[in-house]
């Protein structure tokens, strides 16, 4: 299975809460998932995007 930003990948990484909550965001994690970024659901927060950008050291591209 590769890192392609399709649901199933996302789903993957993110709990259906999460990824529900922050829908909205789902086109910008696909593009860091687009990128070869893996998102660590164990350090996932309530905002899984910052928390991704904090840990890869890259900033927002929103």
């Amino acid at each position: 299975m590769g890192y392609k930003g399709s649901q199933t990948s996302l789903s993957f990484f993110i709990s259906e809460r999460e990824l529900s909550e922050d829908e909205k965001r789902g086109e910008t994690l696909r593009k860091f998932m687009e990128k070869g970024f893996r998102i660590e659901s164990e350090r996932l927060s309530t905002n899984p995007v910052e928390k991704m950008w904090k840990s890869s050291g890259d900033e927002p591209i929103i």
